[in-house]
Formats: structure tokens, C-alpha cells, sequence
């Protein structure tokens, strides 16, 4: 088996797993390559790769076995071989209709991945996306939140195969005559706002919310729905969860009605550390992926369903934390 074999095989997932190490909802986990004390490490399941911020400790499959068993190139490269005939030997042959499926899958969720990477460097790059998270009480340096300036087509950046892969997915749509150069013009899905991403029960990236911060009228392009001005938008196609699945052993969730309400939530210690949350999209929000999600909670002892309970106020979060404690049932 060659090492390019190897590679295509054996994934970063199934690696952790045989050591033990189990990420975080993050994809974060504690450095095996140097005392950590804090989760520093950042596994890329889509690249296949890790990262360790603080040590810089990085690579791919082999690398990883060969750092953390201490073995030559040559000893990590046999023991991933024996792993991945491991998972092979477990797999049942895939249908080409099956296999072609899966491929285009994990294509979008590369792509989304890479644009939220460059969503979430723009937001420390914008002082309105800084003070709409500041008027909301959002840490933006704290919680998964980008920002969409609407120029990632523009520039340097503009190449057909980006503009054409924004269009299938929704993040494009064509806009008429570009006024300038003649050519074909662009609108920006979800344009001047905030970003927050929907995740699948892999933890990978699979759709957007997106929240304007413009509050000018007209408002800009890319913020226009039914002809009114509309401060909400999700992909087309939406699917995916926020923050994320529900940990299997959770005991205690919270629905909320609203994005911006659960990541209020998210930053209160007190709930975090004791409650798994859940956007259900409005009060009516229930739907069938998030009902599924809650089926494998065999744990589950408790919901609490928090829907209006965050208002614009200047400090909203000890309030939310006294609403929480006063609604809060004990399990029988």
C-alpha cells in the first residue's frame, strides 16, 4: 500500500480514535505533543490534518502516529497502513451513485469550511461588524462569529471557479451588467452581516446564518427579501445545527428560538458548563433534524425551552442567567 493510499484511507478521526483522544465540539483537544492545558490542538477533519496552536505540532495521519508513538517515518507509515486495512476490513463496497454522493458532500462541506475561514477573519477586520457584536453583547474573539463584507468575489480573489461554486451554493447570485467593466455583475447572499455556522452531527460546516448588521435604508444589496428589508437570512437548502449536535450524554438542553439568543447563552459559564443548547429558528422552529438529534439523548432528563426571553437591553446576561435558574425544573 502506498503512502498516498494510506492517506486516502486512514482518517484523522479513526487515528484519535484508537488512541482515545476525543475532540471537543470545537474540533479542539488537549496537545498529546506537550503539556496543555487548555485544548490547543485543532484537527481539520475535511483536510484530514491537526495543528497544535501553542506547540506547532502539525501534519497529516503519519506524522501524528509518529510523533505520538515516538516511531521512525518508516514504523508510522507500517502501523497506518495496519490501521487503515483495520477500517477497510469494516466497510461494506459503496454504490457509485452512493460514493458520488458522499464526494460531492464533503466538497460542499470543504468549501463552506474555507469560506467561514475567511468569514471569520473578516470580522476582526470590520469596526461596524466589531461594535453590531459589541451592541449585542456578542464576543466575537469568544464565539464562532464571521463576518461577510461581501467583497470575497472581488479583487485577487475573483476566479470562475470560486463564482461558479457561490452560485451553486447560494452565496451568489447574478446581478445584471457590472456598470464598469461591462461585465457580468454579482450579488452577495447575505451581504453586510454577521456570520454564524450550521453544523452536521460530524461537527463539519454544512450551511450559514446570517444576520445583517445594516440598519441605513435602503439597506444594501443582498439584504433585500420579498422587497422589504430583511435582517435574517440561511442558505438555501438549509440544514445543520447551532452550535452543534447535542453531546450523547447530555442530561440537561436548552432551546432557544433564536441564534444570537444561544450564543448570548453560550458565553454565561454557569450554562454552558451544565446545559447542551440548541437553536430551534423561531418559536415554530421545532424541526425534524433537530427532533432527531434529540432521539439518541438517552440521558436526557430535562428541557427548558427559552424563547423570548432575551431582549435588546444593555446588559442582558445576568437577566438571562436569573430567568434560567427560576425556569429550571428538577427531574423526578
Amino acid at each position: 500500500m502506498s503512502i498516498e493510499e494510506i492517506k486516502s484511507r486512514l482518517t484523522i478521526a479513526e487515528v484519535l480514535q484508537h488512541y482515545n483522544l476525543n475532540p471537543n465540539k470545537n474540533n479542539m483537544l488537549r496537545c498529546p505533543f506537550h503539556e496543555d492545558k487548555t485544548a490547543s490542538l485543532q484537527v481539520s477533519f475535511t483536510q484530514n490534518k491537526y495543528k497544535c496552536h501553542a506547540c506547532d505540532k502539525k501534519g497529516d495521519v503519519i506524522q501524528f502516529v509518529q510523533d505520538y508513538e515516538k516511531l521512525t517515518k518508516h514504523e508510522a507509515i507500517l502501523k497506518c497502513a495496519s490501521l487503515a486495512n483495520e477500517s477497510m476490513s469494516q466497510l461494506q463496497p459503496i454504490p457509485t451513485t452512493t460514493a458520488k454522493h458522499i464526494t460531492h458532500n464533503l466538497e460542499h462541506i470543504t468549501f463552506l469550511e474555507k469560506m467561514y475561514l475567511s468569514f471569520r477573519k473578516a470580522i476582526f477586520n470590520s469596526p461596524p461588524a466589531k461594535e453590531y457584536c459589541s451592541s449585542r453583547n456578542l464576543d466575537f474573539e469568544k464565539l464562532d462569529i464571521g463576518f461577510n463584507s461581501g467583497q470575497f468575489h472581488h479583487g485577487a480573489r475573483k476566479d470562475e471557479k470560486l463564482i461558479n461554486t457561490c452560485l451553486e451554493y447560494g452565496l451568489l447570485s447574478k446581478g445584471g451588467t457590472n456598470s464598469r467593466t461591462g461585465g457580468q455583475a454579482y450579488k452577495p447572499f447575505g451581504n453586510r452581516s454577521i456570520v454564524f455556522p450550521l453544523k452536521n452531527k460530524e461537527n463539519q460546516i454544512v450551511s450559514f446564518y446570517f444576520r445583517s448588521i445594516v440598519t441605513t435604508s435602503p439597506p444594501l444589496e443582498g439584504c433585500l427579501k420579498g422587497g422589504v428589508v430583511s435582517k435574517h437570512f440561511y442558505l438555501k437548502n438549509r440544514q445543520g445545527l447551532y452550535p452543534n449536535y447535542p453531546n450523547p450524554d447530555t442530561k440537561k438542553l436548552l432551546l432557544t428560538e433564536a441564534i444570537i439568543d444561544t450564543a448570548s447563552l453560550l458565553q454565561i459559564d454557569a450554562i454552558a458548563a451544565n446545559y447542551s443548547l440548541l437553536t430551534c429558528y423561531g418559536t415554530n422552529g421545532l424541526n425534524e433534524e433537530i427532533l432527531n438529534a434529540l432521539k439518541p439523548l438517552k440521558q436526557l432528563e430535562e428541557i427548558i425551552f427559552f424563547l423570548m426571553a432575551i431582549k435588546q437591553e444593555t446588559k442582558p446576561l445576568p437577566n438571562t442567567l436569573k430567568y434560567c435558574e427560576s425556569y429550571t425544573q428538577k427531574p423526578k
